[in-house]
């Protein structure tokens, strides 16, 4: 927990020295996540210690072995690259293959890549669906989207809705934002701006740049709301230090008509 917050900012200024300190300390003790973290950290180096691939293929295969997918991607690409080891492909596919069997798109991505082969879009939709049965929040999500776009299934707005959801209520940001814009637009459920506001607020409230955005364009422009404008330049904001060009367009904009 510490560690998150030195690395991130949270509730202390950035310090990401402090930040690896901490991991390494829960790392010990046997915490995949912090294994995984402070690999990260490791493999990326910061002002204050430098990269050290070795000890970040170290930590990061502690915590593969462990079955946590997003290390078990990194594993895979770090035995694909050579780094912090010899580089060897049949030991990134194997461990690539471990993080594709939950569904994990960047690992099929990169597996497929591997394997000079296309993505097959029917078996990706059905990896996913095994584990969004199995209760996995980013596989729901990504059942959720297929059904959304017909990607590797037929679309159907119903399924999305539902697989959407499903995320959503495990916490999942993406899924909570995609699930609000569908209930702002009145896409397969009965248009009710309030309960896409109330999506909208769980996902920026994570960070998510988009819900962030849409709450700031909704607080200034819904007509079923009352007008709110600072709670609009507070989410515009919000966005646009994330990067969000069109949050940075409308700052920019309502700042030069303030001065009229």
């Amino acid at each position: 927990m510490l560690g998150e917050m030195y690395a991130n900012g949270l509730g202390f200024k950035v310090n990401k020295k402090l930040a690896l300190d901490w991991y390494l300390k829960a790392a010990k003790k046997g915490s995949a996540v912090a294994q995984n973290n402070a690999g990260d950290l490791y493999f990326m180096g910061s002002e204050t210690f430098p990269k050290d691939h070795k000890k970040a293929f170290y930590w990061t295969k502690k915590a593969a072995e462990q079955g946590l997918v997003g290390a078990q991607l990194n594993l895979g690409s770090f035995y694909y690259m050579g780094t912090g080891i010899p580089k060897n492909i049949e030991k990134s596919i194997e461990w690539l293959s471990k993080a594709a069997e939950t569904g994990d798109e960047l690992a099929i991505n990169l597996l497929n890549k591997i394997k000079k082969k296309p993505i097959n879009e029917k078996y990706l939709f059905s990896l996913n669906y095994k584990s969004a049965m199995e209760g996995t929040e980013v596989a729901q999500f990504q059942v959720g989207l297929s059904y959304l776009l017909g990607k590797g299934v037929d679309k159907n707005l119903n399924q999305a809705i539902y697989w959407l959801t499903k995320a959503s209520e495990q916490g999942y940001a993406e899924a909570q934002y995609l699930l609000g814009l569908a209930y702002h637009n009145g896409e397969g459920v009965v248009k009710d701006v309030h309960i896409a506001i109330s999506w909208f607020l769980k996902a920026a409230n994570q960070d998510n740049a988009n819900a962030q955005f849409s709450l700031g364009l909704l607080y200034a422009t819904e007509e079923s709301i009352d007008t709110d404008l600072s709670a609009s330049k507070k989410w515009f904001k919000k966005a646009a230090a994330q990067g969000h060009e069109k949050a940075q367009r409308y700052l920019n904009f309502n700042e030069l008509i303030s001065k009229y």
